[in-house]
């Protein structure tokens, strides 16, 4: 009430009021003072009366206990609790208690438990198990101790925590008290006597860090540990938050790594055993990621899925992050705790937990040049490393990065996020790096492209958060993210997944020239993912670039090319393309404008099956790629040549473009990125149409595997596995979910309806196999209208199966139309293997209708034909089909050597049914002649 109305007084009433309320305030004190010393009475009181009723209760437990233990003497142990011992078993005032249980989920430390034993079997044995909190040190030291080798080597085994001891003096006492020492004056040598004099001793000291982090003290602990390492058979095993040891102790070589992580199996396996397995596997792997497969995470975070679901733990997390795991009360139960007592270290400065705030949101880390390059705001930064590795919050992973483990991560940065201006530091940084790469991204490298690409995911995840608020350097963001965007398309085949986020940011600014860059990269992606509604979006691109000048025009024309090249709509790509290079003759500058539109046209001449023409514009590309010395831009043009060279049937003049291309990769440090990735699908095309099916196949499944968003790649690899198992005769079900992955990620994901009648030419094949010929029949047909002047590669594989007549699908009449029109197509698109399959087709038809000579002049034209470009499988059913009408007029010699040299033939294109007859077929011969 005073303090009340003390607020409701005006100044000057305070000051004439002052002396009565000085009074009035002395005599609340003087009567707080009597109200507290009658509750410290009180308290005292009860006290003595609780702690009375326990020591009976403790007494009496603890005359049971004796009680027990005399009667089952075999139950008696000489070794020492992490409580007490075991020495005065008749004297009340001793405590007693079991060893730590050896715990019960223990996987994937097997080579960091056999090297601690290989130690503990030496004579002197002094060891340190370091590591990060949660990561297993302690479940590490406890199957040490319950281990036989360890019970059969040491008489006495003393396990004592240390997590709450913070001097020597508590050390001492408190390893004294484990071992029954009396306490004293001079403790620490009765203590250091009482081993000397008893037989072989091992003593854990667990989270040793405790005791030995403060500076104040850390002199006179090691003091302490070195009188313990005097005493020859008493082994030492210490367990340390951190990478460093106590000095003043030799200890025993060579020292045990720091633990890391455990394995992916390991993590599984520790997850089952608290989940169990009845869990969705995609889910699991999920949660096993976020705790970055540190034991104590995967255990915790298993024990929410095993009573709330995967699904529940999952949607927890991304509302409570590490809080989801941390409802314990000490460091061994809670992930929060055990982080906390990291960061509060001795040995963390305030720079250094500035450093380790902004590696909270880097998952990829650091190398020492980003540290250095970066001109972050944190002073000394390399000893700020240091520090972080110190006590193990962040370590050195094998690319020599500075990492920090995903569990520590969300909780830093959840608790400690970075302050604003390092995020303007390093995006600054990454920018630099980004624009530099960009400058030169045309020419060998100089090791930008693997800065970058060991940055990938930060760039991500540093533009995603500067999409998310207004920062000062908005503009240059933007800019930065669309040059992220064209990388990864380069590099990993995907566009970046903050360029969604983009949008809401960048219509802001329709004034500026990155609102075009931005039209223009989007359509640019239009291949990696499929694009909605884009009619709005190009019509917003026409106004902006209406009144650009020419050299943004071409680039908006190249664009728009390759958009509706590929919707399909070959006439308004070519006519874009043709539009961007016709601009582009009338520029000094703008060669890199024509080399696009060049390669464009081309892309589109090779799939109407202009390959000649293709061919032509792919070389004049080159040309003008060599001449900017191009070199990441002369490899997809190699590669392109290369197709059209499979398609003329030249296919080692193919295969030796291809290497070409991938060594120009190589060299600009893009093995494996989207050009990379299109040779060696032409690679695989070359050996899937030399019917060398395993090398094709093999290729295939390698590019199935490559990034995580569906791609055209991608796509196209599953479509032909599909239609390479189809050829060898595999499983059924096998082709079918091939296929469907395909359709599914042509048509849903990358929204090209094209995609549908490829992948119908595998369900045809289906139909075949199974002996449904009618509806076989009726599907490769209405492909072959779908894709006729649209897609002629497509069309000709339905031509090649419909004019087949061993295929049996039509009658001869019917047949003989459709090798016609297979004949006049490769010749039209001049596919010379085409031409060659259909002239074996015309050669069966001729046979048929009894006209055996000509017959036999196509199938030898076809045979020199396959010869000549190395076609295994159809040389070899040319041979076949020689011999049969050889052996029609009885010359069996020549019949024979044919067949035999078919034989390999077929075992190198994967023909095994064809193998056994051509073995049964020679059989007969023998017994014939």
């Amino acid at each position: 009430m005073l303090m009340k109305r003390q607020r409701d007084m005006g100044k000057i009433k305070q000051f004439f009021k002052y002396s009565d309320n000085a009074s009035q305030l002395e005599a609340c004190a003087v009567y707080l003072q009597a109200a507290a010393a009658a509750f410290r009475v009180q308290t005292s009181i009860s006290t003595l009366q609780s702690m009375g009723g326990m020591q009976k209760s403790v007494q009496q437990h603890h005359e049971e206990l004796i009680a027990l233990l005399a009667a089952h003497p075999d139950m008696i142990s000489t070794d020492s609790s992490s409580v007490g011992t075991l020495s005065s078993l008749g004297s009340s005032s001793d405590s007693f208690a079991m060893f730590p249980p050896s715990p019960k989920l223990f996987h994937g430390r097997e080579t960091e438990l056999a090297q601690i034993m290989d130690i503990l079997a030496q004579n002197s044995a002094r060891a340190v198990i370091l590591g990060p909190g949660g990561i297993g040190k302690t479940s590490l030291a406890l199957t040490v101790l319950h281990h036989p080798n360890t019970v059969a080597r040491y008489v006495h085994r003393h396990f004592v925590p240390c997590h709450a001891i913070p001097s020597c003096s508590e050390l001492v006492a408190n390893i004294a008290s484990h071992i029954g020492v009396t306490p004293g004056p001079n403790l620490a040598r009765k203590v250091v006597r009482h081993f000397s004099t008893n037989p072989a001793s091992l003593l854990i000291l667990d989270n040793f860090e405790t005791p030995w982090e403060s500076v104040s003290v850390r002199e006179d602990v090691e003091e302490f540990l070195s009188l313990l390492a005097d005493v020859p058979h008493l082994a030492l095993l210490l367990t340390m938050r951190g990478a460093e040891r106590p000095g003043k102790v030799k200890w025993t070589r060579p020292f045990p790594v720091p633990l890391l992580p455990l394995t992916a199996t390991a993590a599984l396996q520790t997850f089952v055993d608290v989940a169990d397995d009845s869990h969705d596997k995609v889910a699991v792997q999920q949660l096993l990621e976020l705790t970055g497969n540190l034991p104590l995470a995967i255990s915790l975070i298993a024990n929410v899925a095993a009573y709330e679901g995967c699904d529940t733990a999952l949607e927890r997390w991304r509302t409570e992050s590490t809080r989801l795991l941390s409802d314990g009360y000490d460091q061994t139960s809670s992930l929060d705790i055990s982080i906390m007592l990291s960061l509060s270290s001795t040995r963390m400065t305030s720079e250094a937990h500035e450093l380790l705030s902004l590696l909270s949101m880097l998952p990829d880390g650091l190398s020492d040049a980003d540290l250095i390059q970066s001109a972050l705001p944190i002073p000394n930064i390399l000893d700020c490393k240091c520090s972080l590795m110190r006590t193990s919050l962040a370590y050195n992973d094998h690319d020599q990065r500075l990492k920090v483990l995903i569990p520590i991560r969300e909780y830093v940065y959840n608790v400690y996020p970075p302050s604003t201006e390092l995020k303007l530091a390093i995006r600054s940084y990454f920018h630099q790096t980004l624009e530099l790469w960009d400058q030169y991204k045309h020419a060998v490298p100089t090791g930008s492209m693997a800065q970058i690409s060991g940055n990938l995911g930060n760039l991500n995840r540093v533009y995603l958060d500067a999409m998310q608020t207004d920062y000062s350097d908005m503009d240059t963001s933007l800019r930065s993210v669309l040059l992220l965007n064209t990388l990864s398309r380069q590099r990993i085949r995907a566009p970046s997944p903050v360029m969604e986020h983009l949008a809401q940011k960048i219509m802001h600014r329709q004034d500026a020239p990155v609102y075009g860059d931005y039209l223009i990269e989007t359509l640019q992606s239009s291949g990696y993912f499929g694009l909605t509604d884009t009619t709005c979006q190009i019509e917003l691109g026409h106004r902006f670039f209406e009144s650009a000048g020419e050299l943004p025009r071409a680039r908006w024309h190249n664009a728009l090319g390759q958009y509706y090249f590929i919707q399909s709509n070959h006439e308004k790509a070519l006519y874009h393309r043709r539009a961007a290079a016709s601009l582009a003759e009338t520029l000094e500058t703008a060669t890199l404008i024509s080399r696009h539109a060049l390669q464009g046209i081309a892309q589109i001449l090779t799939a109407q099956g202009d390959y000649v023409g293709a061919k032509l514009h792919a070389k004049k590309a080159q040309d003008c790629a060599h001449s900017l010395g191009d070199i990441f831009g002369e490899a997809p043009l190699l590669a392109l040549q290369a197709n059209c060279c499979i398609s003329l049937g030249d296919f080692r003049q193919a295969a030796q473009l291809c290497v070409e291309a991938r060594q120009l990769l190589k060299a600009c440090g893009l093995e494996g990125g989207a050009a990379d990735v299109s040779a060696q699908i032409y690679q695989a095309e070359i050996h899937m149409l030399r019917t060398e099916y395993s090398e094709a196949r093999t290729i295939n499944v390698f590019l199935t595997s490559l990034g995580a968003l569906p791609t055209f790649h991608t796509a196209y690899a599953y479509l032909n596995i599909a239609l390479i198992d189809a050829a060898i005769g595999a499983d059924p079900d096998l082709i079918r979910s091939n296929a469907d992955t395909a359709q599914d990620q042509l048509t849903v994901s990358l929204a090209w309806p094209m995609g549908a009648n490829l992948c119908n030419i595998v369900y045809a094949d289906l139909h075949f196999l199974r002996g449904d010929l009618a509806p076989a029949e009726s599907l490769y047909a209405a492909s072959f209208e779908a894709m006729r002047g649209k897609a002629d590669e497509g069309a000709i594989m339905c031509l090649e199966r419909l004019a087949d007549l061993d295929n049996r699908m039509c009658g001869v009449e019917t047949t003989l139309q459709w090798a016609v029109l297979f004949l006049v197509s490769a010749s039209k698109t001049n596919n010379r293997l085409a031409l060659m399959k259909s002239l074996r087709c015309l050669g069966d038809l001729s046979k048929t209708q009894g006209d055996e000579e000509t017959a036999l002049r196509l199938f030898e034209v076809a045979l020199d034909g396959f010869t000549l470009m190395g076609i295994h499988r159809w040389a070899a059913e040319c041979m076949v089909r020689i011999s049969a009408i050889l052996e029609r007029r009885r010359e069996v010699v020549r019949c024979s050597s044919l067949l035999l040299e078919a034989r390999p033939l077929f075992e190198r294109s994967s023909q095994t049914t064809r193998v056994n007859w051509v073995d049964f077929k020679l059989r007969t011969l023998v017994q014939y002649s």
